[in-house]
């Protein structure tokens, strides 16, 4: 029997990092993607962080991710961990998100994190959720609407086309898709049961 091969994409708060402990231990071959997470500097197998600030930062950044998203190919499962890991300018995301799709067998898209570039999480965050901190709050601080512009619109439909299911942490990330299922606005796979695999021998 074949080893199945999982590529966890982008980081957020180590929780890539975490699951591909617990997923090696069960033997799946899984490599973690990332840009660290920022200032986190979150460790991956496959990185395109950089060590410089500000242009020569994204520059660098750049660079790296230029060498490594070709070996974004050939899993049997990916896990995104948002709708936006690469940068939005020029199209990079659009462009990556892309290949990756076209190029492995199953795409999930989990929801954590990602609040300000995810059209269906932000739209009910900013209308439907009481507390403020998973969006309006964020928003203040970063300014980023792009996912209710029309073009972080277009790709949001086409990256929620795509994909073979949709993985949240918790509550508030699941009930966005609840909503929008029942309605039957999109096409998707809600799990019903998540289940958060950890290497128990290291904690």
């Amino acid at each position: 029997m074949s080893i199945m091969k999982v590529l966890l994409l982008g980081e957020f708060s180590a929780l890539h990092k975490n699951l591909a402990e617990g997923l090696s231990h069960l033997g799946i071959d899984v490599t973690t993607a990332s840009s660290g997470d920022g200032t986190k500097a979150i460790s991956s197998d496959l990185s395109w962080a950089g060590k410089r600030v500000g242009k020569a930062g994204k520059i660098e950044r750049l660079f790296n991710l230029s060498k490594v998203y070709k070996e974004f190919k050939g899993y049997d499962v990916v896990q995104l961990i948002s709708p936006c890991i690469f940068p939005k300018e020029l199209g990079i995301n659009k462009r990556i998100m892309k290949y990756v799709i076209n190029n492995n067998k199953k795409i999930y898209l989990v929801g954590a994190g990602g609040s300000t570039v995810n059209t269906i999480l932000a739209n009910f965050f900013r209308n439907s959720y009481k507390y403020p901190q998973l969006y309006q709050e964020i928003v203040k601080k970063t300014g980023d609407k792009w996912c209710f512009s029309p073009t972080g619109r277009r790709f949001n439909k086409y990256l929620h086309d795509s994909i073979t299911g949709y993985i949240p942490i918790m509550y508030e990330y699941a009930e966005p898709y609840r909503e929008l299922r029942i309605q039957s606005y999109v096409k998707l796979f809600l799990f019903q049961l998540i289940l958060i695999l950890l290497n128990m021998s290291q904690i």
